[in-house]
């Protein structure tokens, strides 16, 4: 027994150290257990434990809430015997990771909650940890940026331009918009190659490269390409990252061909004449500069003529401006025509037009050149079925020989012009330093023109009209004077267009008609009661409005009837309406109007019937001859027929001898003016002659003239 004991004692000493190992054992399992449980419950996500038997070990409090329950209600059930779609959805889950022997990992979606739960399974051989992490959020918003990045790629893919990225290198990382295709571009093929290959122009030239330089020090800048007559404008900004450092550029090419094809045909509209199509001033000055600058660099001329239409306002206040529109037109095209390639036609306004004639040229040529021009003129004009007759005048200039600068050439050009004009229009000029002097000359006319009534420097003289049967002075024409403080006499012909064109003729006009019928009053007064006054009136003054009635309202101050007076207006001049109608209302107001210089227009017949004509007066070029011609015999034989015929009054002009005087005795023809009965004469002594005459009726004219004081 004593035996026995002893040898117990030692293998219950053993027991109870190995029961108490176990305990101490038990004691630190449970403590890790409980720490590793603490750790689970103080972590954001979702932690299950399970044991082999698939039993809960362990929920901690966001499992909980994923699976809709307490831990308590879980503990010890098996994981598979668990209402739960979580549940159910993991446990096949749970069967392959054991079987593996591996974690897995993978996101379960809910549809029947709305959620996605991202699971990770870690399998070991007496338990199987389950961490589980509600990613909906995430999903949500993944899904939402791939919507977002769907939706954005389709906008782009339909935009009318070309939105692109590209990385440090300058190489496209991305591509997308309609206007891909538009330049034969495909974004799989363009994706990594150089911004500068994909966008250069047919000349390899490209801003890109400077222009990114540029972007990624933090610019935000615009450039411009272009391929095969299309263009982009590419705006370009820094592509920075999350951290705002610059990994790359972004950039919109908005296709801008259009607006570059408007650009260009406004700028083709700005330097056209809407009227004609032909280039404009703007056009000129530009073509001016390079053509000289050819010329320059070849040492060849060249020339500028500089075109004028002659009295083109009186068709534009007679008959419109839509006649006057056409007119330019017509002018236009025929100017074309006649010149073809050989020299640029320009419009710069009004009714000018400037030619520019490239070298080689002599003055010879461009004077031949103008000849044709002027004789393209002679071939009437038309508008809705009337024919007008238009004339220009044209002056020229030469490069280098006349000046170095374009504008210079345009002014000397435009001076011979002026020059044409005061030759008497219809006519062609070169320019040199003696015109130059004449231009400066009626430049200076021009501006004392304007101060000499003012300054009593105008005078009128009076020439007799002379009944060539009896030889007795039946009226008179008033011809203007200017008596100038250092030029002496200038007749009419130096400074009567420049009144004209500057307007001041209509206050010339109305200042020779009060003179005109003072004279008259007072010759009246004196007893010769069928004297008659003639004023010449220009075709500015008929478009003046109201002229009629001022012509009227002259008269009447001066106590005169309308019998006193006669207007004469040149056959030239009738060719408007405005004319015609002011010429009829000046008939019906009893004033005799007067065609003067009868026979040398183009369609004197017909305005012989048209117009409200009192008298006429045969050319002095005819009656010039008609002492040794015998055509200028029949011509005048034949008007003064006609005119006899049709009830007017004639009058013989240019009357400068004997034999011509007898001739138009024998033709009967009623009255004459000229140098053979009298010279033009102040008002004084043409006074003397008409008291002379009523003292002694039986003298001649001739002889009374010789007694005048």
């Amino acid at each position: 027994m004593l035996v026995l004991l002893s040898v117990t004692a030692p293998a219950m000493a053993v027991c109870a150290a190995a029961i108490i190992l176990l305990l101490r054992h038990s004691e630190r399992r449970r403590s890790l257990d409980e720490r590793r449980y603490a750790l689970l419950e103080s972590l954001q996500d979702a932690f299950v434990i399970l044991d082999r038997e698939w039993r809960f070990t362990h929920v901690n409090e966001r499992a909980e809430l994923l699976m809709r329950s307490n831990a308590a209600d879980l503990i010890g059930k098996r994981i598979d015997h668990i209402f739960d779609p979580l549940a159910s959805e993991l446990f096949p889950e749970l069967q392959r990771a054991r079987e593996m022997g591996a974690p897995i990992e993978f996101v379960q979606s809910f549809v029947s909650t709305g959620q996605a739960i991202e699971v990770r399974i870690q399998p070991t051989p007496d338990e199987m940890l389950i961490h589980l992490r509600d990613v909906t959020e995430r999903r949500n918003a993944e899904k939402r940026l791939q919507d977002g990045e769907r939706r954005l790629r389709l906008l782009l893919q339909q935009v009318p331009a070309i939105v692109w990225t590209a990385d440090l290198d300058m190489r496209l990382t991305s591509a997308s918009g309609t206007t891909l295709s538009d330049y034969a571009l495909v974004e799989s093929e363009v994706i990594g190659k150089s911004v500068d290959v994909v966008f250069a122009s047919p000349d390899g030239a490209s801003q890109a490269s400077a222009v990114l330089e540029r972007v990624y020090r933090g610019e935000s800048l615009s450039y411009e390409t272009e391929r095969n007559e299309r263009w982009l404008q590419h705006d370009v900004e820094p592509l920075r990252g999350p951290d705002g450092t610059i990994q790359g550029a972004i950039g919109a090419a908005l296709d801008i061909t259009e607006m570059k094809h408007s650009a260009r045909e406004l700028a083709r509209q700005a330097r056209r004449d809407a009227l004609t199509g032909l280039p404009n001033r703007l056009a000129l000055e530009e073509t001016l500069d390079n053509v000289m600058a050819r010329a320059q660099a070849t040492r060849e001329t060249l020339a500028v003529m500089f075109l004028d239409l002659d009295r083109f306002k009186v068709i534009n206040d007679s008959l419109g401006h839509r006649a006057g529109d056409a007119v330019l037109c017509a002018v236009a095209d025929r100017l074309r025509i006649t010149l073809g390639s050989r020299a640029q036609v320009f419009r710069p306004g009004g009714d000018e037009f400037i030619l520019i004639v490239p070298g080689p040229i002599r003055s010879e040529d461009v004077q031949t050149m103008a000849l044709e021009i002027l004789e393209s003129f002679t071939q009437p004009f038309e508008f809705e079925g009337r024919e007008l007759l238009i004339s220009a005048s044209i002056g020229a200039s030469l490069y280098p020989n006349n000046a170095s600068r374009a504008e210079d050439l345009i002014k000397q050009a435009d001076s011979a012009m002026y020059r044409a004009k005061d030759a008497g229009r219809k006519n062609a000029m070169m320019y040199n330093d003696a015109l130059h002097a004449r231009i400066l000359e009626r430049m200076g006319l021009e501006l004392e023109l304007r101060q000499a009534t003012s300054r009593n420097q105008l005078r009128v003289l009076y020439q007799p009209i002379v009944d060539i049967s009896s030889e007795q002075i039946i009226g008179a024409e008033a011809l203007l004077r200017w008596e100038h403080p250092q030029l002496a006499t200038i007749m009419p012909d130096r400074f009567i267009d420049i009144a004209e064109e500057t307007g001041a003729i209509v206050g010339i006009t109305q200042w020779v008609l009060h003179q005109a019928c003072t004279h008259a009053a007072m010759m009246r007064a004196k007893g010769f009661g069928a004297f008659r006054i003639a004023v010449n009136i220009s075709a500015r003054d008929l478009c003046e409005p109201g002229f009629h009635t001022k012509v009227s309202e002259i008269l009447a101050e001066h106590g005169l009837g309308e019998d006193a007076l006669d207007v004469e207006v040149t056959e030239s001049i009738t060719l408007n309406e405005t004319a015609v109608r002011t010429i009829s209302a000046l008939q019906v107001a009893g004033v005799r109007v007067v065609i003067d210089d009868f026979g040398i227009g183009y369609s004197s017949l017909e305005y012989l019937k048209r117009l409200p004509v009192g008298a006429i007066k045969i050319d002095r070029s005819f009656v010039e001859g008609v002492a040794h011609n015998p055509q200028d015999q029949a011509i005048v034989k034949a008007i003064s027929s006609l005119a006899t015929n049709l009830g007017f009054g004639v009058i013989a002009e240019g009357v400068e001898t004997a034999a011509q005087r007898d001739f138009l005795a024998t033709i009967d023809a009623p009255s004459a003016q000229g140098n053979y009965y009298s010279r033009p004469i102040p008002q004084g002594q043409f006074t003397y002659l008409l008291q002379s005459q009523h003292a002694k009726p039986s003298r001649r004219i001739a002889s009374l003239f010789g007694s005048c004081p």
